[in-house]
């Protein structure tokens, strides 16, 4: 990492536009989404995180359908009252 870190909630913002809640920022640097781990340096309480592992982030997040979680099997019950419910297409 670079030494030019800004606290993880912060780069969100002014990189992305995106306002994330603390849990959610914890969550993406300890647990990962869809796969990926944000890289991020931990300082007292508050994690910092550079520019080069926040574009390797958003990029793993943009990978496309292999990185989608896997589908859920349901009986054929639950898909037929999701279908007639409108919540699931054929």
């Amino acid at each position: 990492m670079s030494s030019n870190l800004l606290p993880v909630r912060q780069a969100l913002r002014q990189k992305l536009g995106i306002d994330v809640s603390p849990a959610t920022a914890w969550r993406w640097a300890k647990r990962g989404c869809r796969g990926a781990r944000l890289e991020t340096v931990r300082v007292g309480k508050r994690l910092f995180v550079d520019e080069q592992a926040l574009d390797r982030f958003v990029r793993a997040q943009q990978a496309g359908p292999a990185a989608a979680a896997p589908a859920v099997e349901r009986s054929p019950e639950e898909t037929e009252t999701l279908k007639r419910a409108g919540l699931l297409s054929d």
